[in-house]
């Protein structure tokens, strides 16, 4: 929730952010889950300027989401065509 706040974003905002994710966004993955069997998969998108941070266990059952803050690490994001997306 914190993360969220710091991006000024509602849960209702987060999951349309999440809804609109494209290949450009995704960074890494799958991942093993530290926490729990499965996997997961990282997402970086900008919103409203800033660089968020999104991790998504995605699975047969759904998409739950792991992370939602404001990216602070290095990207890979392979399918970006400008880097600064």
């Amino acid at each position: 929730m914190e993360g969220l706040a710091t991006l000024g974003l509602t849960i209702p905002l987060a999951k349309r952010e999440i809804m609109t994710l494209e290949v450009r966004h995704y960074d890494r993955g799958p991942l093993p889950y530290k926490d729990r069997p499965g996997e997961v998969w990282e997402f970086i998108k900008s919103i409203d300027s800033q660089k968020a941070y999104i991790k998504l266990k995605i699975n047969q059952q759904g998409c739950v989401c792991i992370s939602f803050h404001p990216s602070s690490g290095p990207t890979t994001l392979p399918f970006a065509q400008n880097k600064e997306e």
